[in-house]
C-alpha cells in the first residue's frame, strides 16, 4: 500500500473541508432581499457578481466531488489488483 492510499482518509477529509468552506462562502454571499411577505415592500436584487460566484462555487464543489469519486475508484482498483 502506497503512502497515498495510507493517507486517503486525510486527503478525503481535506477535500470535504474544502467543500465545507466553499458552501459556507456560498451561504454568506449577499443575496439581497427577496421576500414574498405581504407586508414587505423591499425587493432588492443580489449585487452584481453574486450569482456568478455562486455558479463558480457550485462548479468547484462538483469538480471536487468528481475527484473524490475518482480517488475512491482508484483505491478500489488498487485493492482489487492487490488481492490477485
Amino acid at each position: 500500500m502506497s503512502n497515498f492510499e495510507k493517507n486517503l482518509k486525510q486527503h478525503m477529509a481535506t477535500l470535504d473541508n474544502n467543500i465545507e468552506k466553499l458552501m459556507d462562502e456560498r451561504r454568506n454571499l449577499d443575496w439581497g432581499h427577496d421576500c414574498d411577505c405581504e407586508y414587505c415592500y423591499r425587493d432588492e436584487l443580489p449585487p452584481d457578481g453574486t450569482e456568478e460566484r455562486a455558479s463558480e462555487i457550485d462548479k468547484e464543489v462538483k469538480e471536487i466531488n468528481e475527484f473524490k469519486k475518482k480517488l475512491m475508484r482508484h483505491v478500489e482498483l488498487t485493492e482489487k489488483d492487490r488481492k490477485k
